[in-house]
């Protein structure tokens, strides 16, 4: 975990008629990360556009069925990936059931609405029968309206018939239909089209009471239609939940088929044709470890679908400054050789294409077309000979007859497919130098939290020598340094635990708890680390620990931590304080100083030793100079006595009168600190000066970028010096602001003598401690741990310029 693991440059080659099959046994056992070789070209130029997008729209319609299907009968979970389907088989049962599903929604809502349309008349009918008289409808309006709008109908028809009017409103409830409002008007005839214009434009729906339908005999054949339209949309409903039924169980598998199929056409479109434009051309990187287990699967690829080939470049491990690793100048190329077809699907994209027209020259490209076309009559007319063809097939004889007589290097197609040769062929396009190689970090339960909070401030870089494994310390100590109580710990410890022992039924719960699944261990070591800080401050739930007897005297040392006569002096808030600032910056040395560590090893790995002297060199002895001889006077003061100057005016008066020193604290105290400001002087000019220097004698390129990139690393580090060492002091606020805190809720509320006060403002206390104080106090000390982690600690060696290694896994597709 220390560094990524070994990479190795792989070139595959592949038939254009087993490319497909080849690259789908690639994904299943996921070893190759494919490399984009056609990330410049625009995504309609790619070869297998066209079927991505219709695979896209395909799955669209399975999401479809999946969003509406879900509501009804839940999805099963098992995806039967061992099944070999068709393209064309999964295609015709996706538009079957899309279609046939379409067709029972859109026949359910039209029988719906005709069954609500049907219930609405009859309530109306059954509510204004009463009301009006039969022979005598013209004067009146009736209808139906959303009950949030009837009043505002109302108000209307009051303003703009000048109350000329009579209306009455009824409430219409149905357990299927949302509530609306029934509605009677009566005014003279001349503004019936005008309320009926105000009506309709509220979206309200008018009936006309003259009409035959609605005749007060017809009651009868109206609900009996009703009760036949209810048994319509009843069957209906069981159709199409059967159908729904039959869907669910299909839609785990057509996921997971087309986005496979996805996948394997992607990787087709970062393909490219060889330059004698005979077979396809991808790169990638593998694993080291993995080189022997693909040698294994190419074979057998190569027995069951014909021709593969790969080629092998092993990388440089040690690598010169920040620049991509090169291929070792003897590579070996192993291949398994046999090409007898060389028509593809979509072949004929990949010869419009100019990106692959440049590898090969333009007249063999012509010929290959002419003889793609003249296969394609054949095959149409099979009983026609083509004498082209002949004379062609002819030609190619005599050609490997010459070939053989003058002991020339064998061509792809001359080979034999279930052999293994290690050979060079001069035809075939070495690839290009590979870019810098992906990164690969093994995790396991315990690291992969610790590791996901590197990769999210940057992923390291190939052979960068991974933070994550110092976090796993860090983190949790100054996490601790600042959430430092023993019942706090505790509290954590039983979350942690928890999460830990019921992990597999609390996954994919709920977002905010999978964060919790996901960092159990993360938390488990905090709260590991806040009871040691806890029994170091002598502190649990704001009360006093007596691990040992108490003796407040001068020479009396207490065994471990701080005795907890403190705790009740009247000067021990000044004294903690002190303590814990101290402390801080002692801390904050110690890992700055790993982290300067960890840039020469990662200097040194890559055999930069100008970036050592240049850079690494100065910078070390500028920052143990200013910050190491601060953390020499605390622990100096501590260990020898207590009555000298203030640690502050030592570092000013060393700055603004360095060669004279007024009260010392040691003999010679002069002459270091003038050393040190000679060194503090010097330092800077060497790490802004040296780098560009040299590289101009060498002649180096783009001088200009080195000299302001180092412009801005000088200045970077020499405000960094002091703000990244006082940023550490919030190592000291933030542990003084929990623990007066926790010390203000306790006296507010367990703190009361009477004993009746704390039964009531216990709850009180609960409620605080778990939201304020493990929750929101909590979630600051983790944030200011990861900041001194992200930028205090990573600023000094980590780069974080990597990538993912991600190979080619059809296994994801049942996680999402």
């Amino acid at each position: 975990m220390l560094r990524s693991e070994d990479m190795e440059h792989v070139t595959l080659y592949f038939s254009k008629d087993t490319a497909k099959q080849a690259i789908t046994e690639l994904g299943n056992h996921e070893m190759v990360h494919f490399i984009d070789q056609n990330a410049s070209l625009k995504t309609e130029r790619l070869p297998f556009t066209r079927e991505i997008r219709y695979l896209e729209k395909l799955l669209s319609r399975v999401s479809y069925l999946n969003n509406e299907t879900v509501k009804l009968t839940p999805l099963a979970k098992t995806a039967a990936r061992c099944r070999s389907l068709d393209l064309g088989e999964v295609e015709a049962q996706i538009n079957k059931h899309y279609i046939r599903y379409a067709q029972l929604r859109d026949l359910q809502n039209d029988t719906f609405s005709n069954l609500s349309r049907l219930q609405e008349d009859m309530a109306i009918l059954q509510t204004v029968e009463p009301l009006i008289d039969a022979n005598n409808k013209e004067h009146f309006v009736a209808g139906i309206i959303n009950k949030e709008k009837s009043f505002l109908l109302e108000k209307i028809l009051w303003h703009s018939l000048r109350r000329n009017l009579v209306i009455h409103t009824f409430d219409f409830e149905s357990e299927e239909l949302p509530k609306k409002v029934i509605f009677l008007v009566f005014t003279h005839f001349k503004a019936k089209s005008k309320t009926t214009q105000i009506c309709t434009s509220l979206s309200a729906r008018i009936i006309n009471l003259n009409e035959k339908r609605y005749a007060s005999q017809n009651f009868l054949n109206m609900a009996s239609l009703i009760g036949q339209i209810k048994a319509v949309y009843q069957n209906n409903v069981m159709t199409l939940k059967s159908e729904s039924l039959c869907i669910s169980q299909q839609i785990p598998l057509w996921k997971y088929f087309l986005k496979k199929e996805i996948k394997i056409y992607e990787i087709m479109n970062q393909l490219t044709l060889s330059q004698q434009r005979d077979h396809l051309v991808g790169e990638g990187w593998i694993l080291k470890r993995n080189v022997e287990r693909l040698a294994k699967i190419m074979t057998f690829i190569s027995e069951i679908h014909g021709y593969t080939a790969y080629e092998i470049k092993g990388v440089i491990t040690s690598l010169q400054g920040n620049k991509s690793p090169s291929p070792l100048t003897n590579s070996k190329l192993e291949k398994n050789l046999g090409l007898e077809n060389k028509e593809i699907e979509n072949y004929s994209r990949f010869e419009e294409n100019p990106r692959f027209e440049e590898s090969g020259d333009k007249q063999s490209g012509d010929k290959e077309k002419i003889g793609i076309k003249e296969k394609i009559k054949n095959k149409e007319n099979p009983n026609q000979p083509n004498k082209e063809n002949q004379n062609k097939e002819n030609q190619q004889k005599n050609r490997n007859q010459k070939n053989n007589e003058n002991n020339e290097k064998p061509k792809f197609s001359s080979l034999p497919t279930h052999n293994i040769d290690i050979i060079t062929d001069p035809n075939t396009p070495l690839s290009t130098e590979p870019t810098q190689p992906p990164t690969f970090i093994e995790t396991n339960e315990f690291t992969h939290a610790f590791q996901t909070i590197t990769n999210v401030y940057g992923i390291p870089s190939y052979k960068e020598i991974n933070p994550a494994i110092f976090n796993i310390f860090t983190f949790p100590v100054m996490f601790g340094i600042m959430f430092g109580d023993v019942g706090h710990g505790l509290i954590l410890l039983f979350i942690s635990l928890f999460f830990i022992r019921y992990k597999s039924k609390l996954d994919n719960f709920h977002e905010a708890t999978q964060i919790l699944v996901d960092g159990r261990y993360l938390v488990l070591c905090a709260a590991l680390s806040s009871i040691f800080f806890g029994f170091l401050y002598s502190d649990f739930l704001s009360l006093s620990i007596p691990l040992f007897p108490s003796q407040y005297t001068v020479d009396y040392i207490y065994p471990f931590g701080i005795d907890p006569a403190w705790h009740h002096s009247t000067t021990g808030l000044m004294f903690v304080n002190s303590l814990k600032m101290k402390m801080s910056l002692i801390f904050g040395f110690c890992h700055m100083l790993l982290g300067m560590g960890i840039c020469y090893c990662n200097f040194y790995y890559r055999k930069s030793f100008l970036d050592i002297f240049g850079v690494w060199l100065p910078q070390f002895l500028c920052f143990v100079g200013f910050v190491g001889y601060l953390v020499f006077l605390i622990i100096y003061k501590w260990l020898v006595t207590y009555d000298y100057p203030s640690l502050i005016s030592v570092l000013v008066g060393m700055f603004t009168s360095p060669f004279h020193v007024e009260n010392s604290m040691y003999p010679g105290q002069v002459y270091v600190q003038g050393f040190i400001f000679i060194i503090l002087c010097v330092t800077f000019p060497w790490m802004f000066f040296a780098k560009p220097l040299i590289l101009t004698h060498r002649k180096s390129k783009d001088l200009v970028d080195v000299w302001m990139h180092q412009a801005i690393s000088t200045i970077e580090f020499g405000i960094g010096l002091i703000s990244n060492t006082s940023s550490y002091l919030r190592l000291w606020a933030v542990s003084l602001a929990h623990s007066q805190l926790t010390q203000v809720l306790h006296t507010m509320t367990l703190g009361a003598n009477n004993f009746i006060v704390r039964i009531f403002t216990f709850p009180i206390w609960l409620l605080a401690t778990a939201i304020l104080l493990i929750g929101l106090e909590g979630l600051s000390s983790c944030l200011h741990a990861l900041r001194l982690n992200w930028i205090e600690f990573n600023s000094k060696f980590y780069e974080g310029h990597g990538y993912d290694f991600k190979p080619l896994n059809f296994m994801e597709n049942d996680e999402e």
